[in-house]
């Protein structure tokens, strides 16, 4: 039996329906592979997810941890009025029980640290808060290291220098700190500028007289320039009328300034180069 022939337009119809239905088949294939995939990545991202959740709660523990540990940060820094405390304490615990500061003591040592105990447990009995133990335990190294540079100061002689240093350079603050108050009424706007810009390393030296602990002889820096003296000596002459007058800042310690006798201290370094002078 022959197989009857189809019309050229049978055979186009009938391609067209074969390459219809493949073509659905393959598209439903690659929505297939597609979701497949995409189903594939999102399992991936939950479980980037949740190893990233506890990674997070890892380092939350770690920080909580740290938190409640007590923290031995230099830079908690001890209150001036617990260092006191731990000086005070120190000197009334007697002879036989002072932290030993010689060249070859340190802060650990077995009886410096039953030193550092006593100090602890008086201040914890006083009923104080002063926050963790670790923070007592800085400010008793802190003072043993105080007492330890003074032991190396005394052993090379050198205490009263230090001394003489601190002093000089505390009163240059305190005269440069008088002398800004004034110049706000006594100086131009210029010469006030000027004097605003300077710093208390211009101030003249002021020595304690050796006859007369009331007198200060006054030695002046020989590189400072004219114009910063003249400045500095218009100020001072309005601090001694305020003294005269009872009105402050004033200043009613007598000042002498012996001829040819000048700081024997060098120009400081940086940026104040207009108030310097070398060519004196």
């Amino acid at each position: 039996m022959s197989t009857p022939r189809r019309s050229p337009n049978e055979i186009a119809n009938a391609w067209r329906r074969s390459s219809r239905q493949l073509s659905d088949e393959e598209e439903h294939a690659s929505i297939n592979t597609s979701l497949r995939d995409v189903l594939r990545a999102m399992g991936d991202i939950r479980s980037s997810i949740d190893d990233l959740r506890g990674d997070l709660k890892q380092l939350q523990d770690t920080v909580t941890g740290m938190g409640q540990q007590p923290s031995s940060s230099t830079n908690n820094k001890v209150p001036h009025e617990l260092s006191a405390r731990v000086r005070r304490i120190h000197r009334g615990l007697g002879e036989e029980l002072q932290w030993r500061v010689g060249p070859n003591d340190i802060f650990r040592s077995s009886h410096n640290e039953e030193v550092t105990k006593a100090i602890i447990q008086a201040i914890k009995d006083s009923g104080e808060t002063w926050g963790p133990e670790n923070l007592l335990r800085k400010a008793c190294n802190k003072f043993f290291e105080n007492l330890k540079t003074q032991m190396r100061l005394e052993l090379s002689g050198r205490v009263d220098e230090i001394k003489n240093k601190k002093k000089l350079v505390s009163r240059r603050d305190r005269l440069f700190k008088r002398r800004l108050q004034v110049g706000g009424q006594v100086l131009e706007g210029e010469d006030l500028l000027y004097l605003q810009r300077a710093d208390a390393a211009f101030m003249s030296d002021e020595e304690s007289g050796e006859e007369d602990k009331g007198t200060f002889v006054v030695l002046p820096p020989k590189w400072r320039t004219t114009r910063l003296t003249r400045i500095l000596h218009q100020c001072q002459k309005q601090l001694e009328t305020n003294g005269r007058l009872g009105r402050k800042p004033g200043c009613l310690r007598q000042r002498v300034q012996e001829r040819g006798r000048v700081s024997s201290r060098d120009p400081p370094t940086g940026g104040n180069a207009m108030y310097i002078d070398l060519s004196n």
